[in-house]
């Protein structure tokens, strides 16, 4: 996959579309009891798959500041917590994640996934993988269709 050959990653997993990629992650590596960190705002789909998940699954969801110290994360860390994820640009506020921080946190971590929604930055211009970042996450709907004219997600 040339977003893999650009991103340096392991693989890619393509779908069809950015919410089956995000359905990819939550349901293949969350199970009742877990505990999810993720910032607020995010991509809308993805928070109303979460809020979902809280109710329906027994997913516990602890919301922080987008563009907030990533130390915010570090704080809400609990035993049961088994995803950090965050989006950088943020759409609509393009509040900017500290990847390394982010990167470096989820490396001092054992059994926690981190991932970055990227979509916005296009693997072109960032490469999340680099910072230490587990997934990297794309909604190839947006800037890699360019013209509205295809759906996909990759990770």
């Amino acid at each position: 996959c040339a977003i893999n050959a650009i991103e340096r990653g392991a693989g890619s997993l393509v779908f069809s579309s950015g919410m089956g990629a995000v359905s990819a992650i939550l349901f293949g590596f969350l199970k009742a009891g877990d505990h999810v960190i993720c910032q607020n705002p995010v991509y809308s789909g993805t928070a109303d798959l979460l809020k979902t998940m809280v109710q329906s699954f027994n997913i516990e969801v602890t919301w922080v500041k987008a563009g907030g110290p990533v130390d915010d994360y570090k704080k809400n860390l609990k035993p049961n917590t088994k995803i950090l994820i965050g989006e950088t640009p943020c759409n609509p506020e393009m509040s900017i994640l500290d990847l390394k921080a982010f990167g470096e946190l989820g490396q001092s971590l054992d059994n926690v996934i981190t991932v970055v929604d990227s979509t916005f930055a296009s693997p072109y211009l960032q490469q999340v993988i680099k910072y230490g970042v587990d997934i990297s996450m794309h909604s190839c709907t947006k800037y890699m269709g360019g013209h509205s004219d295809l759906i996909a997600g990759c990770l």
